[in-house]
């Protein structure tokens, strides 16, 4: 099991060095004829030049994050036992908040996340997706033969003449829509 890894590991590690010119570096040439970037939509250039200071902003908050976290599970706890706060409603509140990570995740998914699946499900493919695909795909379609094949073989009564009027009279419907056809 490990082998294979260890061998698209080697693999990706020299890919990546090799190709690493494609995509990295202002002035690369890569997707010159694939990605069309007109010149006063170019911000390329200005992300180039800003300080360094600005580009790590999103290095740094990730390490403050973390540390915040870690900090507040593993250091706040022996904090909190000696306080007073702790036997208040508002005090174990918090507490649990702070114990559970913030419970930021379960926040977005009941007020955003669940709306958005929510409406996903029912308004955009349960009504658009799945109802029109029904009506006019495959489904509609067999329905549609369905019920037109279940009114034609109404017609049929048995008899050889009434089934040579159906075949002769769909024939010269045929032979005129043509016509029509080619006349228009």
């Amino acid at each position: 099991m490990i082998l294979p890894l260890l061998c698209l590991a080697f693999g990706s590690l020299f890919i990546g060095f090799l190709g690493r010119d494609l995509f990295i570096g202002f002035g690369s040439l890569v997707f010159l004829n694939n990605i069309v970037t007109t010149a006063e939509n170019l911000i390329l250039i200005d992300g180039e030049f800003i300080s360094p200071l600005i580009k790590h902003i999103p290095l740094m908050l990730t390490v403050f994050g973390g540390l915040l976290s870690w900090l507040l599970t593993f250091r706040a706890s022996k904090i909190f036992d000696s306080f007073p706060l702790k036997l208040s409603f508002f005090g174990r509140c918090f507490i649990v908040f702070l114990s559970k990570r913030w419970h930021f995740d379960q926040i977005v998914n009941t007020f955003v996340v669940f709306g958005c699946l929510s409406f996903g499900y029912h308004i955009s493919f349960r009504l658009f997706d799945k109802g029109f695909i029904e009506a006019f795909g495959p489904v509609g379609l067999v329905k549609l033969f369905g019920a037109l094949g279940y009114k034609i073989s109404g017609t049929q009564t048995g008899f050889l003449f009434h089934g040579c009027f159906i075949i002769l009279f769909s024939s010269i419907c045929l032979l005129l829509a043509f016509a029509l056809r080619l006349i228009g």
